[in-house]
């Protein structure tokens, strides 16, 4: 890709490398907040990161004193942001998910960051709050994110997300579709 699918300003690269049943919406790495368009088929589920942490261990191959860091060490990491979670609202069609919190997902274990890497040299370890929405029906929909971590030091605990993405489902509308209860939308729980 051009640039990292979170970096995308707009929405222009909402397409590229999106295959199979799930549509991948992107977040912000939180130095800013992104309005973004974009046109989906009607047959996708939908992946919306709330926020997010990702820990690797990326060492460079050529240092031979480079100490591996452990599975478990990069799962604490990677979840102690989401310990202390200080807001999180998704709103659909401008009606509000209740409880966002019981949408978290940790990795089981570790996993290569690039799945052509050996996954000693580039094991990651993920922890956050997402959503897999049903297939939307077409047209317009409008998926708004706004969460926080509340953590006290200067790094990723002071993290903020805001993101909205207006969706064209099943083709390019100018309608905006009538707002669907959250009933029946969600496929899971992440619990």
């Amino acid at each position: 890709m051009p640039i990292a699918p979170f970096r995308d300003p707009d929405g222009r690269l909402c397409e590229l490398g999106q295959e199979g049943g799930v549509w991948f919406l992107a977040g912000t790495d939180g130095t800013f907040n992104a309005q973004r368009e974009c046109v989906i088929p009607a047959d996708r589920h939908i992946l919306v990161p709330v926020i997010n942490m990702r820990r690797s261990d990326v060492r460079d191959r050529r240092a031979a004193h480079a100490t591996p860091k452990s599975c478990e060490a990069l799962q604490a990491s990677a979840a102690v942001n989401n310990e202390r979670l200080g807001s999180a609202v998704v709103l659909i069609d401008g009606v509000r998910v209740s409880d966002v919190t019981r949408y978290r997902i940790r990795s089981d274990g570790c996993f290569p960051l690039i799945p052509e890497m050996d996954d000693d040299y580039a094991k990651t370890a993920a922890d956050g709050y997402w959503l897999l929405l049903k297939p939307l029906p077409p047209g317009r929909h409008t998926v708004t994110v706004g969460a926080n971590y509340a953590a006290d030091d200067d790094g990723f605990g002071r993290m903020v997300q805001n993101f909205e993405y207006v969706l064209h489902v099943g083709g390019k509308s100018q309608m905006a579709s009538a707002p669907a209860g959250m009933d029946g939308l969600l496929v899971a729980e992440g619990r």
